[in-house]
């Protein structure tokens, strides 16, 4: 997966996600999370996941790449606080972010956009820089295009 600049503009920084509405769109809030199984709780809850969700980091890939239970071609998924994850947990949570973003991007069936705290601006940046260095990720990410 290559992330560009444009692919940037499906994440988003606010300093008050809570208040961040974008008119016809689907919007799903999460709000702050403490650890994976919270963070499992409160998406499928924030974004109405069919009933058969495995609760599991393949199982969210597979709905992020699917949205099929959503009609609104916008879907805009804001958190209000993911800073609490576990280190490696919140590295696989945003390498979905970026998946689900590449997934779409030449996809009409839906736009897909992750508003996140300003405040998490630098681990989540960070986040993606550290696995560009270390090679770890599963994608092709340039930092360049960041």
């Amino acid at each position: 997966m290559i992330v560009n600049h444009d692919d940037m503009k499906n994440i988003l920084f606010v300093q008050d996600p809570g208040e961040y509405r974008l008119l016809d769109s689907y919007m799903g809030y999460i709000p702050k999370v403490s650890d994976k199984e919270d963070l499992y709780t409160k998406l499928s809850e924030g974004l109405s996941f069919p009933v058969y969700f495995g609760r599991n980091w393949d199982a969210l890939c597979e709905l992020y790449l699917d949205f099929y239970w959503i009609d609104t071609v916008d879907i805009v998924i804001v958190h209000e606080d993911i800073s609490k994850l576990p280190a490696g947990d919140f590295r696989t949570y945003i390498s979905i972010v970026l998946q689900s973003i590449d997934s779409w991007k030449n996809d009409s069936g839906h736009n897909i956009s992750f508003v996140f705290n300003q405040k998490e601006r630098k681990q989540i940046m960070d986040t993606i820089h550290n696995c560009l260095q270390a090679d770890c990720c599963e994608y092709d990410l340039k930092e360049t295009d960041l």
